[in-house]
């Protein structure tokens, strides 16, 4: 029999910090791109990915304690990025850069995913265990 694993964030908080790091490789690698979609993946990975692992609606704690962790992913790799310059593309907000463009969509993201992270929705059953 093996034990139950434990249904922690650490694992989720992982891969959003991985998707952070990514973002960054892929923006050292071309900062003439802007990777649009890459502050929302940071953004709403923490929320929905914990969601989805422990299969239940996040507490208001949970949810709250979830959009600060992608928060926190947001502001390293942005802190990052824009201390070596290499968030240079074009923006698709119609003021600001890429910089802005990167708090905005990634700010918007967490608290989005943290919002929906805890609405009662029904996921479909485990059909692995």
């Amino acid at each position: 029999m093996t034990p139950e694993r434990r249904k922690t964030p650490f694992g989720i908080a992982n891969l959003a910090g991985l998707l952070a790091g990514l973002w960054v490789v892929l923006a050292f690698i071309r900062p003439e791109s802007t990777f649009h979609l890459a502050p929302i993946l940071v953004g709403v990975g923490f929320p929905l990915g914990h969601r989805l692992r422990i299969r239940q609606p996040l507490t208001a704690g949970q949810a709250i304690a979830t959009g600060i962790g992608s928060a926190i992913n947001l502001a390293i790799a942005i802190g990052i990025l824009t201390w070596a310059d290499k968030l240079r593309g074009p923006s698709l907000l119609s003021f600001g850069g890429a910089i802005t463009e990167a708090v905005v969509f990634g700010a918007v993201s967490a608290v989005v995913g943290a919002v929906f992270a805890a609405l009662p929705v029904r996921l479909p059953d485990d059909e692995t265990s």
